[in-house]
């Protein structure tokens, strides 16, 4: 289970996190919806145990992530968070099936071939798999910032508006290939998105509005 309690996060005087407080057991969703600047990103991060909350305790199965060292806590999100961030974070210098293998290949060395290519096609990238990042169009690098990140089999997928530079056949197709993969995985999903459409994919999970 997912236990946040009163989390708050602030820059000197400007409250951008106020006491917010759920719990999501393992294996449910939640999606977080809100405008641009209501915090959606901020407080990911603050799941992700990238940015330390001005007060409060972030919980994963009773391990509070910020109790943890530094290089502990890098071990935990490595293991056990799926990360997909709004600027993508791709390795420019690798092609997109070294990105994709990259997760693997830092956590035990051991790549699962038919698994990327089964994601690749199940996304339309079959055909870049041995293409530069700077090829890809944003909707592409989208994608494939969200094969890299399941690709671990992690608990807890978080994702920052996996679906803005995405028409609506592959917001939908992407949608549905991630919600399928969290529960193949039986791993929870969490989704910050100001896109409306995504709503419609979760009417029967946890939705808090920012």
């Amino acid at each position: 289970m997912l236990t946040c309690s009163n989390i708050s996060y602030r820059i000197k005087d400007k409250i951008i996190i106020d006491n917010i407080s759920f719990n999501l057991k393992s294996g449910d969703h939640l999606l977080i919806l809100g405008p641009s600047g209501s915090g959606k990103t901020t407080l990911l991060c603050l799941l992700a145990a990238l940015t330390k909350p001005t007060s409060g305790n972030i919980e994963y199965d009773g391990c509070d992530v910020y109790e943890l060292k530094p290089e502990e806590r890098d071990k935990f999100r490595g293991k056990n968070l799926g990360i997909i961030f709004q600027n993508f974070h791709l390795i420019k210098s690798l092609n997109v099936y070294q990105n994709i293998a990259l997760p693997a290949q830092m956590a035990d060395g051991k790549i699962d071939s038919d698994q990327i290519n089964y994601y690749l096609k199940e996304l339309g990238l079959e055909d870049k798999s041995n293409q530069r990042i700077s090829s890809l169009s944003v909707g592409q690098s989208q994608r494939l910032a969200v094969i890299r990140s399941f690709i671990n089999k992690p608990k807890w997928i978080l994702c920052d508006e996996p679906t803005s530079a995405l028409d609506d056949d592959n917001t939908d197709k992407l949608l549905k290939l991630i919600k399928s993969e969290a529960k193949k995985n039986k791993a929870s999903l969490i989704i910050v998105t100001h896109d409306k459409r995504v709503k419609s994919h979760f009417e029967n999970n946890k939705i808090i509005e920012l």
